[in-house]
């Protein structure tokens, strides 16, 4: 498993990706128990959040949940077995939030062969 970690900060908000292969493609196209996972993670965060569910034609869903506090975007792409994560925050600590959403999407969808996510951060605004 390899974790490459790319930090970028604004003013204000920070951006923090990450990319996770390895993951069960039947999980990664079940959007509702996905959402379920990363509402648990967002209940612990607190504060009141929105929550989208796109689903393609195919196979696979994208997720966005905002908050006061943070957005966060998830596509998946169950014939690759893969996801990313994109949260967008104001916090400091947006990578170790960012991390308690990919433990649940690999708690959620990893199998026994999830690779540990790759990080990286890109300008905020």
């Amino acid at each position: 498993m390899s974790e490459a970690v790319r930090t970028s900060e604004s003013s204000r908000w920070q951006l923090v990706t990450a990319d996770i292969g390895g993951l069960s493609a039947f999980a990664l196209d079940d959007g509702a128990r996905l959402g379920d996972a990363l509402r648990a993670v967002h209940g612990v965060e607190g504060g009141a959040a929105t929550w989208l569910e796109h689903r393609y034609a195919l196979r696979g869903v994208s997720l966005v949940g905002s908050g006061s506090r943070f957005r966060l975007v998830v596509h998946t792409w169950p014939e690759h077995g893969m996801a990313t994560l994109d949260l967008s925050s104001p916090e400091s600590s947006a990578t170790e939030q960012l991390r308690r959403y990919v433990d649940a999407v690999v708690a959620f969808a990893g199998g026994d062969g999830a690779q540990r996510a790759r990080f990286k951060s890109a300008g905020g605004r």
